[in-house]
């Protein structure tokens, strides 16, 4: 009878220390996926130091009128679909001719990198953008958007201004676009000062 009592005992030991086992793991993949949704929801892009730091390189080429930089910075079908790189640069310098000496480009700054959309091979986000212009009846700003786009999983970065972009610009250069990503209107530009 002892003998049965123990058995008995030690397979409640065995079932009671097993059914701890099985809520320990339930609780750990209940965890797991809560952390990858704060990770992936509430986390900080990953890349926002990355696209930030390549944005004002781009900016700073736009403000000293550098071509050649800020089409090195340009996504590339965008670059393929102007005739490549020496016929963007020549067209630039034919836009800079024949813009209006009225304005010109002050200050450019860049708002935290939006979370990061996976579309197709490669990775998308939001970009807010600021422009400061002069212009001869004073200071204007506008807020726009830029899109930033890595083919090679975030070491480097394109970018195209989404302001004209429309549903078949997006299919034309974006195949694979990732229609939740949410491209913010632009706001209407302001004179702020003399």
């Amino acid at each position: 009878m002892t003998m049965k009592n123990g058995a008995k005992r030690w397979e409640i030991g065995l079932m009671i220390g097993r059914n701890k086992t099985l809520i320990m793991i339930k609780k750990v993949y209940t965890i797991i996926p809560f952390l990858i949704f704060c990770n992936f929801s509430f986390g900080q892009n990953q890349f926002s130091e990355k696209i930030i730091s390549e944005c004002k390189i781009m900016a700073d080429a736009m403000l000293k009128k550098n071509y050649s930089t800020i089409i090195d910075y340009t996504y590339p079908k965008i670059v393929e679909m102007a005739g490549g790189k020496a016929a963007l640069l020549k067209a630039s310098g034919q836009a800079l001719n024949n813009t209006d000496s009225g304005f010109e480009l002050d200050k450019i700054t860049f708002g935290e990198p939006q979370k990061i959309y996976v579309a197709g091979k490669e990775l998308h986000c939001i970009v807010p953008e600021t422009l400061i212009v002069n212009t001869n009846k004073g200071k204007m700003q506008a807020t726009y958007s830029l899109l930033a786009i890595s083919r090679d999983n975030g070491n480097k970065w394109y970018f195209i201004e989404t302001h004209n972009f429309t549903p078949e610009k997006i299919k034309k250069i974006f195949p694979n676009f990732n229609y939740n990503i949410v491209i913010p209107e632009n706001t209407k530009p302001k004179i702020i000062g003399e």
